[in-house]
């Protein structure tokens, strides 16, 4: 028999086991160190399972773009039982508004006047460029849809700015006041 020395080898130093190191190593150091640690671990995921896909349903699934670019998620149980606005997802929004003419006005001749003064207002989007149309008749006339785009910040100022923009386009241009005609017959 030699000495000790001959005897033991000194082993090369090795890298360490795959479980030990690298994404799996730390998920087992933190996650599942023991068997308390791997029950939460399992518990969490199993309650991140249920509350997960109902949250994207909602979220993804029942969430609708309206005509005037405004998400409306639409509730489906006692805590969200009726739809939410979301008026700050989208980067602008359309602001719907009508205008009533008389039977005597052409209506081209409004649109055309509407749409030259439309473009004058501050914060109304060039694209997509405001709509307007014919949307309507009714016992008084044509009624038009004036149709502007802005930015969410700036809607109540397009909004009052329009109207006063259609209320001093038809004066100036002499429309008349439209009237319900109402007949009487004997």
């Amino acid at each position: 028999m030699g000495t000790a020395a001959e005897t033991f080898k000194s082993i090369e130093p090795r890298a360490p086991p795959r479980s030990e190191i690298g994404a799996w190593g730390w998920v087992r150091r933190n996650f599942f160190a023991g068997p308390v640690n791997s029950a939460l671990t399992v518990l969490v995921l199993a309650l991140l399972a249920l509350a997960l896909p109902p949250l994207f349903n909602w979220a993804v699934l029942y969430a609708v773009i309206a005509p005037d670019n405004v998400v409306v998620h639409v509730g489906n149980n006692k805590m969200f039982s009726d739809n939410i606005h979301n008026f700050t997802t989208n980067p602008y929004r359309r602001v719907d508004l009508t205008a009533q003419l008389a039977h005597s006005v052409d209506p081209a001749d409004a649109i055309g006047r509407l749409r030259i003064r439309l473009n004058s207002i501050p914060n109304v989007l060039a694209s997509p460029a405001p709509e307007i149309d014919i949307g309507a008749f009714n016992e008084r006339g044509a009624v038009l849809v004036v149709r502007p785009y802005t930015a969410n910040d700036h809607y109540w100022q397009v909004f009052f700015d329009a109207n006063r923009i259609i209320r001093d386009t038809f004066a100036e241009a002499g429309y008349p006041v439209p009237e319900e005609h109402v007949y009487e017959r004997t």
